[in-house]
């Protein structure tokens, strides 16, 4: 499967959200030629483009989230690099949440529902897309 270059404007759009949210990670967003290719917005990478779109579209506020996410996965490692970086998701997503949305607009609430949801379904099911490497 080929992969899709992502437009530098949006490499670009997505560290500076990264940065305004505060997100752990976020200035590993500035290398744009590596972000433009590993980074896919929320869903895998078998997704279609379709589902994938409509996914950042009800949860854009996460998307800058996912590409951090889509580094560390690309990073790979053993099982606690995975445990990390899907706990940094967790927690970045909140963070993205939080600094999105003023705590009386409802956004707020229901992105942290996705957040969750997405979180589990990362545990449950994102085993496969990470970048497992032998540990020393």
């Amino acid at each position: 499967m080929n992969k899709v270059l992502q437009p530098l404007d949006t490499a670009r759009r997505m560290h500076d959200v990264a940065v305004a949210q505060h997100l752990d990670g976020a200035e590993r967003l500035d290398n744009f030629e590596l972000t433009r290719s590993i980074c896919n917005g929320i869903g895998a990478e078998w997704f279609p483009a379709w589902a994938r779109c409509l996914v950042c579209a009800i949860a854009s506020a996460v998307v800058p989230t996912s590409w951090i996410h889509d580094l560390d996965y690309e990073a790979g490692g053993g099982w606690r690099e995975r445990w990390i970086a899907d706990w940094r998701f967790l927690c970045n997503g909140l963070r993205a949440a939080w600094y999105t949305y003023d705590w009386d607009q409802l956004r707020r609430y229901s992105t942290i529902v996705k957040v969750l949801w997405f979180w589990v379904m990362l545990r449950l099911f994102g085993a496969a897309a990470f970048n497992w490497r032998r540990e020393k």
